[in-house]
């Protein structure tokens, strides 16, 4: 699923919630 969500840094709410599963996602969200 998170995977899925890199595809789409854009929705940055769901990069969020998918960033509390992954804290490699946070940094991700943050370069966005």
């Amino acid at each position: 699923m998170c995977k899925t969500l890199l595809n789409f840094q854009k929705k940055r709410k769901n990069l969020y919630l998918c960033s509390r599963q992954n804290p490699a996602l946070a940094e991700e969200k943050e370069r966005a």
